[in-house]
Formats: structure tokens, sequence, C-alpha cells
């Protein structure tokens, strides 16, 4: 699916997992990529069925930290697990809502991996990892202001990606020259 194929560097240092969704299931295939060349896939049952994906419309990443890691999309929301570097193997499946109907969006971890951030078309949730009850951690971070590219093109919020900086930039869906930042993410 577009977006969600995503890497993570092996426990060892020096090998990383490649994980993949398998299309409409509850499946992850887990690769490892090492000095050797790609390994076997192997697979893995966990969490709820995908619906339909969002139609393409979703992002998947790792933290960080390579503990966590997190698919969206607009109808199944959000599927979070924690992740183990040694064996590649996802555990402890959360499903989170952010309530929201908006077409597209993506998500980004913070730089001390405590953060989940998901963007969807007008705004920006946070969950806080280490809160006891992540759900209710949820917060509206950011409320996309309306300010359209001369006069036609929305800067809207779309995918995430956590810079060298430490900032968590955001493009729009429609390809316009602004992206959106995220500051102090931590």
């Amino acid at each position: 699916w577009p977006g969600e194929l995503t890497a993570v560097q092996h426990s060892n240092g020096k090998d990383w997992w490649i994980i993949s969704p398998l299309d409409l299931q509850n499946k992850y295939y887990s690769l490892l990529l090492n000095t050797n060349g790609l390994s076997d896939a192997e697979e893995q049952t966990i969490g709820m069925s995908v619906s339909n994906s969002g139609e393409g419309s979703g992002q998947a990443g790792f933290s960080p930290d390579g503990f966590k890691y997190a698919r969206y999309n607009k109808t199944d929301q959000v599927y979070l697990f924690d992740f183990d570097r040694t064996s590649g193997q996802l555990s402890n499946f959360q499903h989170l809502m952010i309530a929201d109907t908006a077409f597209s969006g993506g998500l980004a971890f913070s730089p001390n991996s405590r953060f989940l951030y998901i963007s969807s078309l007008w705004y920006i949730y946070q969950f806080d990892l280490w809160a006891t009850d992540i759900q209710a951690s949820k917060k509206l971070v950011a409320t996309w202001d309306g300010y359209e590219e001369n006069g036609v093109f929305d800067t809207n919020f779309f995918n995430m990606q956590l810079g060298p900086d430490c900032r968590i930039y955001i493009n729009s869906t429609a390809g316009t020259s602004y992206l959106h930042a995220i500051r102090f993410p931590d």
C-alpha cells in the first residue's frame, strides 16, 4: 500500500528490518536486510483487518528508537504496535481513533519517541505513548488556517516526516511550495 512500506534498524546496529502490510488483512511481512541480501519474508497475523486501507491514503512508520510501529489510514484510523528489533515481531496491538473523516493523512513520531502525531486534511493530533491510556491522551495540536497558494491550491495537511533537525515536516495534498512544521515535537 502506498506510504506503508517502512524500515528500521535491527538491534545489532548493522542490519535492517523492512515491514510491509499485506493487502486488506491483518498480516504483516517482515524482511531482514543484511550483508547477505534480503531474507525470505516472514508473515505475522496480528491486530485487526484493514477495511480498505483508506483507498491508498495512509502512512506507516517506526519511532526513532525502533520500539513502536504505527499505521494510519482514514478509514481504520491508527494501528499501534510494539516492535522487537531483534526478532522483527510486532506485539501489543492498540487501536486508536482520531474520529476524523478527512480523506487523507499521515503520521510521524517525535524525536524522543514519546509522541505520535497524526495528520488529517485539516487537523493534526498528538498521542502521548507514555500515558497509561494512550487514547485518552489525544490532543488537537494544529488546525489548517485555510490558506490557498495562488488562491487555488490548498496548503492543508498530508504526509509527515521527522527531519534530521528534529522537526516534523508536513506536506499538503496539492503539491504546493509550502511545508508545515512542528518545531518542537518533543
